[in-house]
């Protein structure tokens, strides 16, 4: 019974045109966005431009940088936060910016007028010509140190007082700031991370990670739209009763339905890592290279599948319950704070328990590793979540078959909804 219901809604959902249109944002997303890949090259001493950067966790580096970010700030006249994820641009008024230049003061010992000088300095001497006659700052990572003496939590303190002038969202929380310790990678820092990539992450690793990342990110939403419209689909066809007296249990119904939804949606997410698959055996092909192979599939069951799994399981129980397209709305709201809080993470290595992990670079193997245990339990939490939510379903789908609930409401006439229920077992 339950493999018959399962290729029926297999069937279902491969008839659907927002199934269909599922695949085409998921490949468009995907061929746009990720693309072709650009792979890393071996780093050269003395390389022109330097290696990139890299977030330190020493505390004279976090208050450098934040300090140099709160300095650019007040130069520019412009303070970024995201109180709701959204990028907003505040211009403080002349009280409020004298508090910033006094707090600049006590933390970096400078007059402020010392302080605007080292920025604009520091802007002319990385400021480039282009072509077209217009100019672009290089490098926009100015730092300032603190004055000697200064704690960190003395530290912490006057940031504080930063953001709550500036309000929520800002980068000078007492999180935040953490984030600010960028410091430029060595020759030596550069090599580890190429050397991590071609012989510990097996070449196609670190591009499984950064196909994750992507998919990652659309797998967080289109999902909800298969499964709301297919659980909508029998209450507009008008069938629903006839499914409620047939003899197949509650259970086998939603978790055929489930599951059916879950293999048709990460199917062509399997098929769509064929091709950076395939860019990396012909990008190795005459090299002395130890690929991975199965690293793309490893990945894409490990880290997008329990993507799939939970945001299809809530879609469910909301539809289920309420008979709308609630589920719609909950889940964009879930997936753009997950998307904005995720941010900060985008080099990985700080994968928390968001539904989007991070991880948007082909290196930064080191980091993998020490935050893959936090990254294992945010995909086993998700994967339970997704279970509960599976069983919620068939809970509340049984007891609308015994006429306990009508319209995702509790009915008050239970005697009526039986009477229904047998008329149509009898015509059935």
């Amino acid at each position: 019974m339950f493999l018959s219901l399962f290729k029926k809604e297999c069937t279902q959902v491969f008839k659907s045109l927002i199934y269909w249109l599922f695949i085409t944002c998921l490949a468009l997303f995907f061929f746009t966005q990720m693309g072709k890949i650009s792979f890393a090259s071996k780093p050269v001493k003395g390389q022109e431009g330097g290696y990139g950067w890299k977030q330190s966790t020493e505390k004279s580096d976090i208050m450098e940088g934040t300090l140099g970010m709160l300095a650019r700030d007040y130069d520019q006249d412009s303070f970024t936060t995201a109180p709701v994820g959204f990028t907003k641009h505040i211009t403080l008024d002349a009280s409020e910016k004298e508090k910033i230049a006094r707090i600049l003061e006590t933390c970096t010992g400078l007059s402020i007028s010392e302080i605007q000088d080292r920025y604009q300095e520091y802007v002319k001497e990385n400021t480039v010509k282009l072509a077209n006659g217009a100019s672009m700052m290089a490098a926009d990572n100015f730092k300032l140190p603190a004055k000697k003496g200064m704690s960190y939590k003395e530290f912490e303190k006057e940031m504080g007082k930063v953001s709550r002038i500036l309000g929520p969202g800002s980068s000078y929380t007492k999180d935040r700031i953490k984030d600010n310790g960028m410091v430029e990678k060595t020759y030596e820092d550069a090599l580890a991370e190429y050397e991590d990539l071609m012989e510990k992450d097996g070449f196609t690793g670190g591009y499984a990670r950064m196909f994750c990342d992507y998919m990652g990110i659309i797998l967080g939403i289109l999902p909800v739209f298969v499964t709301a419209t297919r659980v909508l689909r029998d209450k507009r066809s008008g069938i629903r009763e006839l499914i409620f007296v047939r003899k197949a249990s509650s259970f086998s119904i939603v978790c055929s339905r489930y599951l059916a939804l879950c293999v048709t949606m990460f199917l062509p997410v399997l098929i769509l890592s064929f091709y950076p698959l395939a860019e990396c055996i012909g990008y190795a092909a005459g090299k002395d290279l130890a690929l991975d192979y199965t690293a793309f599939f490893q990945y894409s069951f490990g880290w997008l599948l329990p993507s799939i799994l939970i945001v299809t399981a809530l879609s469910m129980l909301i539809t289920e319950w309420t008979e709308t397209a609630a589920a719609v709305l909950v889940q964009i709201v879930w997936w753009f704070f997950s998307i904005f809080s995720g941010q900060n993470a985008m080099r990985g290595g700080a994968y928390g328990f968001n539904l989007i992990p991070r991880h948007n670079t082909e290196l930064n193997y080191t980091g993998f590793q020490a935050d893959f245990s936090t990254l294992v339990w945010n995909r086993l939490f998700y994967t339970l979540l997704a279970v509960v939510l599976v069983v919620a379903t068939v809970l509340i789908y049984e007891a609308k078959r015994k006429g306990r609930f009508g319209n995702g409401k509790i009915s008050c006439n239970r005697k009526r909804n039986h009477t229904v229920s047998f008329d149509l077992a009898g015509t059935h």
